[in-house]
């Protein structure tokens, strides 16, 4: 069983070399800048809007693949922006989707994650079916360059592992007819990811909003995976999070540590935490019923508040390999900052964009995403890396 390597020295896997240790601190680079290109608007051509969107990627004839889960369907557009097609529906059957969550290619395939049926859709570029992996587990699916696939089960699922009771959240690799073959990575979960909230009419349970379990990708060409160890540090000042890639042969190309200031969270973001549940909370009250006045108190003590605030809030590899990592600042501008590393690891570039762009796709030319107006609607976007 091949199970990631955490080694923090420079090692050799199976005649790979890994490259581990640590990136020195430095000043602060100039960073680039994110410049705004396109804008697929939430209600093109009048027809249904974009009322989520779970993942988007581009073929190399750059046509933008956009996955809705609502509408169990995904929509294509060309590069200006105008739609080509749809493809799925909603559905249990061939071709069909309940909750699609994630997509990518393989040569000329499209494949489509629908984790509510556990299973991963082949189909052609102009939507014919091809076929359908049934895999039977809790978690994020991607096709691997090789056919076999790897699932990251969800932080929030994670076992509870030996007498030390450790969180554990693997990545595990099924073959092409949806059977285990091994582990690629077993990264830590620290904490739990859940809170439970009183509403006043009973429970409910949510996400913990500062939470701080691995994050995960894929490089785009399925060639590996990476794993972000963001774990808050124990007190404020010097700290690091961790940025492991592992090939497809369960080998680690590299696993380093990248430099950041540790910083309490400021009062400030966590009343505005509460704020933002007690508001959901009294939204839930039906119409005409009576009204909730949710408690701030007990929703303070539901939330597990770090230390520090976690350094890293998103993930997303680049269709060039190099691996995108937001970075949180305790001081929030309107600018949000990208740490930008190379895909062998060895240096990082800063890219500045705004705090409101969600960032699915990006390479070193171009970044795709999406953003929601004052409303909520929500539209897909292209920005330039100058």
């Amino acid at each position: 069983m091949r199970v990631w390597s955490k080694a923090l020295a420079v090692v050799a896997t199976s005649g790979v070399l890994a490259l581990t240790g640590r990136v020195s601190a430095q000043a602060t680079p100039e960073p680039r800048r994110l410049q705004f290109d396109l804008r697929i608007p939430a209600d093109p051509g009048g027809e249904a809007a974009f009322t989520s969107v779970s993942d988007i990627a581009t073929n190399r004839n750059g046509d933008i693949f956009v996955l809705l889960p609502d509408d169990r369907s995904v929509q294509v557009f060309d590069r200006q922006g105008r739609k080509l097609r749809s493809i799925g529906r909603d559905g249990e059957g061939p071709g069909e989707f309940r909750w699609p969550m994630a997509l990518g290619f393989r040569a000329d395939t499209l494949w489509v994650w629908d984790p509510t049926l556990a299973r991963l859709t082949l189909s052609r570029m102009d939507g014919v079916f091809i076929r359908s992996i049934p895999v039977g587990t809790i978690g994020s699916a991607r096709l691997l360059i090789d056919g076999s696939i790897a699932v990251k089960r969800y932080n929030d699922n994670a076992l509870t592992v030996g007498a030390s009771g450790r969180l554990s959240a693997p990545i595990l690799r099924y073959s092409d007819v949806g059977v285990i073959l091994d582990t690629l990575a077993d990264p830590a979960v620290h904490r739990s990811s859940y809170m439970v909230i009183s509403t006043g009419r009973g429970t409910a349970q949510a996400a913990q909003p500062f939470s701080d379990g691995p994050l995960w990708g894929m490089i785009p060409d399925g060639s590996g995976v990476v794993v972000v160890d963001r774990r808050t540090a124990t007190r404020p000042g010097a700290a690091t999070y961790r940025v492991t890639r592992i090939n497809v042969a369960g080998d680690t190309a590299f696993s380093r540590e990248f430099p950041y200031t540790a910083a309490p969270v400021p009062p400030a973001v966590l009343e505005g935490v509460v704020s933002d549940w007690v508001e959901r909370i009294a939204r839930s009250a039906p119409a005409g019923g009576t009204s909730i006045r949710p408690d701030r108190d007990a929703i303070k003590r539901a939330i597990n508040l770090p230390t520090t605030m976690a350094a890293v809030s998103a993930v997303a590899i680049g269709d060039d390999g190099t691996i995108w990592v937001r970075r949180e600042e305790p001081a929030p501008t309107s600018q949000a900052r990208w740490d930008v590393i190379r895909r062998d690891g060895q240096s990082v570039t800063v890219v500045a964009g705004p705090r409101a762009l969600q960032i699915f796709r990006a390479n070193a030319a171009a970044a795709w995403g999406i953003e929601r107006d004052a409303d909520g609607a929500v539209s897909v976007v292209r920005y330039l890396v100058r």
